[in-house]
C-alpha cells in the first residue's frame, strides 16, 4: 500500500517524468493499493480554484 502525496498525484496525471524511476515502479507494483488523502484532494481543488480553470 501506497499513500500518494500531492505532487505525486498531480506528477502522475499531468507529469509522469517528474516522477523517479524508483517512483514509478513502485506504483505501478502497487497499483492496486493506492491511497490518496482527503487533504489532496481539497489541495487539488484548490488549485484548480486559483488557476481559473473551469471544470
Amino acid at each position: 500500500m501506497i499513500l500518494l502525496d500531492t505532487c505525486a498525484i498531480i506528477w502522475i496525471a499531468l507529469e509522469p517524468s517528474k516522477l523517479t524511476p524508483k517512483a514509478k515502479k513502485a506504483i505501478k507494483h502497487a497499483e492496486n493499493e493506492l491511497i490518496i488523502c482527503d487533504i489532496s484532494i481539497w489541495e487539488i481543488s484548490m488549485l484548480i480554484k486559483r488557476s481559473g480553470v473551469d471544470t
